[in-house]
């Protein structure tokens, strides 16, 4: 979601997502990337995701939260990204 053509050439900061959650939609889904300079990520159930991914602007603690206390068991990659200037990745 958020997705752009040349994310390097787009000033991330400025943009919002503003969409509810799709997790509901997509109990299924395995791989998420979410690029955006703000949203909101909500309570997070995704029991089969296997890959997370955030690139945003800015993590805001909220979303930090949500990560934290996401309901994912078959979680094997998470990243988060700060527009380039922090960056963590755990798993594969």
């Amino acid at each position: 979601m958020g997705d752009f053509d040349d994310p390097d050439e787009m000033e991330m900061s400025w943009t919002t997502l503003d969409a509810p959650p799709p997790y509901a939609a997509f109990p299924n889904l395995e791989r998420l990337v979410l690029q955006a300079g703000a949203f909101q990520l909500g309570q997070i159930a995704l029991p089969r995701l296997r890959q997370f991914e955030i690139r945003t602007g800015g993590l805001t603690r909220e979303n930090l939260q949500a990560v934290l206390q996401a309901d994912w068991s078959r979680l094997e990659r998470l990243v988060l990204s700060d527009e380039g200037e922090r960056h963590v990745s755990v798993g594969e």
